[in-house]
């Protein structure tokens, strides 16, 4: 598992071409809302939408009124589907029909603090750093715990039994449902992992 580069929007941007990278690319929308088209898929982005994009994948950013990101390249994504050779030249690497994830950052930005500190330390050290080193490795648990199936509790399973058997009713209200749960929406949202944010 290593960092391979970390960079953020020199500006801000309305447009980013299609392109692609031999390692994953996690990248955090800082500011702006637009649309992600990764491979031949659109997904919005909005301040917090973290695009975690596998090696090779084509994509490109477009924003109306303007984006900003911090964005960071990888081996290794924690627990996603890995390729099944390191080096970045074997075809075992190529991977096109992978599709990318989509998660949000917490309320806390706790994503956007520790890359923020590791930007900052980044171009201070000129990248060599055990420091940096430290911040990699808890961005890389932060997402391990997002990404990771979590044990099923009890309030999520109702949340879940009931979405299902009152599906076809129109007057379900999910937000009414979801607050009176008692739980906060990023804690549900990474209790139903890998779901559209």
């Amino acid at each position: 598992m290593a960092l391979h580069s970390l960079g953020t929007s020199p500006a801000t941007l309305t447009h980013y071409e299609f392109h692609s990278h031999d390692y994953w690319e996690v990248i955090l929308n800082l500011e702006g809302a637009g649309t992600a088209v990764i491979a031949d898929r659109s997904y919005p982005f909005s301040p917090g939408t973290i695009l975690i994009i596998p090696p090779d994948v084509p994509h490109s950013e477009t924003s109306a009124e303007g984006f900003r990101d911090i964005y960071f390249h990888t081996d290794f994504i924690p627990g996603l589907p890995q390729r099944q050779d390191s080096d970045p030249s074997c075809a075992a690497h190529r991977n096109p029909a992978a599709v990318p994830t989509l998660l949000s950052d917490d309320r806390d930005g706790s994503l956007r603090s520790l890359l923020t500190l590791m930007l900052r330390r980044y171009f201070q050290t000129d990248g060599n750093d055990a420091l940096i080193a430290s911040l990699y490795h808890s961005v890389m648990l932060l997402l391990d715990e997002w990404l990771s199936p979590v044990w099923p509790d009890p309030v999520t399973e109702l949340l879940k039994d009931r979405f299902a058997t009152e599906f076809t009713d129109p007057e379900l209200n999910i937000t009414a449902i979801l607050e009176e749960s008692g739980y906060t929406a990023d804690y549900i949202r990474r209790r139903f992992p890998g779901q559209p944010v």
